[in-house]
């Protein structure tokens, strides 16, 4: 592991006082920033191909036949991919075997599926098994836009989203909105971050990781989990007293228990396997030439609203 915190010393002086604007939380405002914004997706930038990548094999679905229900609202219906351009990808990892991570991309989105591939498979095992569908898509510009559907543990990239650290963060939101780490809400799932204990725990302390987890305590959450995997797995961060109390909620819930979901571990293998969606049609011509025998939907429903939604911009 490497030493940065010279880095971050220099970093700090040169940014220190530096506000970008972004919409926050009252109770959030007058809290330090420990870093810059972004600071810790430049570190990630840096050194994330330190990080172990899990081997993996590809396998692209029938290209034009039928596609996850869910794949054909957000990608075509809601974010604009025509539907000649979809594409499904299975990606299997060594260590889940069986249970392929499946993709949906527009064939113009920015990045590639082996570099979506790589990503995914640097989200260690037992926090990466929680997500059911990435949805891959273009964007106008060099930027990122991300949104995580809470509801269905639903990852939606769109842009230039190639950093470690943007998997990472929107993985935490699953994690602890619909994952190991959600608590429980009249029968129903809810985000750990809407608890009283932890906006407790974060008003215990001074500063938070960035100044854009001054959005939301959601998006705090967020930024302290992707911290917490920087801090176990690539380099030691040795100044997080001013948030100690919400950091050691954090480390406890994403590296030191419920199966270190953060945290690479040698052997760890996948033990949850989320349901899939029925499969559709991805239109007439498709069903005509009898590319649809496995479809239970026999066309691609009405557009419907997935809300609630976390969304980020990178």
């Amino acid at each position: 592991m490497m030493n940065h915190t010279w880095i971050m010393r220099l970093t700090i002086l040169l940014y220190a006082g530096i506000s970008l604007g972004l919409p926050q939380d009252p109770s959030l405002i007058g809290k330090q920033e420990l870093f810059m914004d972004d600071f810790i997706g430049l570190m990630y930038r840096i050194n994330q191909d330190l990080v172990p990548t899990t081997s993996y094999t590809l396998k692209q679905w029938e290209f034009g036949a039928q596609v996850p229900s869910t794949c054909f609202d957000i990608a075509v219906r809601e974010k604009g991919c025509a539907v000649d351009a979809l594409e499904v990808w299975d990606i299997t990892y060594s260590d889940c075997p069986g249970v392929p991570t499946t993709v949906c991309r527009c064939n113009n989105a920015q990045v590639p599926i082996e570099t979506i591939a790589k990503r995914i498979g640097q989200i260690p095992v037992k926090g990466r098994q929680y997500t059911r569908y990435w949805y891959i898509l273009p964007k106008t510009g060099r930027d990122c836009d991300a949104y995580t559907d809470i509801g269905t543990n639903d990852i939606v990239l769109q842009g230039d989203c190639t950093s470690l650290y943007i998997y990472l963060h929107e993985a935490a939101h699953v994690l602890e909105c619909g994952g190991v780490h959600a608590v429980d809400k009249v029968g129903e799932k809810g985000c750990y971050s809407h608890s009283a204990e932890w906006k407790r725990l974060v008003d215990m302390d001074t500063c938070v990781p960035q100044i854009s987890a001054k959005k939301t305590y959601t998006e705090t959450y967020a930024e302290a989990a992707t911290l917490a995997a920087y801090d176990v797995n690539i380099a030691k961060i040795p100044t997080l007293g001013c948030m100690k109390n919400l950091m050691g909620k954090v480390m406890e819930h994403v590296v030191e228990k419920n199966g270190s979901p953060f945290k690479y571990v040698a052997g760890a293998v996948c033990d949850v396997h989320l349901p899939k969606d029925p499969l559709v049609c991805v239109g007439d011509a498709a069903r005509a030439a009898g590319k649809c025998k496995d479809a239970i939907v026999p066309r691609a429903p009405a557009w419907r609203s997935r809300r609630p939604v976390l969304a980020d911009s990178y």
